[in-house]
């Protein structure tokens, strides 16, 4: 037996795979996202902030003289 025909012999009694299904080809889903409205919604008027002058703030060179310790 020459080396071909044992190739040949050998090819033919190997476990063949098993053929596969055939699958029908599923069609592509798109997926798009429409037009999206958002409206603010406004709440009740908030009450006037009264107008009244607060403290005037200290400097840096004030606090310092306040607290006693000058640079």
């Amino acid at each position: 037996m020459s080396p071909r025909n044992a190739a040949r012999r050998q090819a033919a009694t190997a476990p063949q795979p098993a053929p596969r299904a055939v699958v029908p080809e599923l069609p592509p889903i798109k997926v798009t996202i429409g037009r999206i409205e958002v409206r603010a919604v406004t709440g009740a008027p908030s009450t006037p902030r009264s107008t009244t002058s607060a403290a005037p703030r200290l400097s840096l060179d004030q606090y310092l003289r306040n607290r006693g310790g000058q640079r």
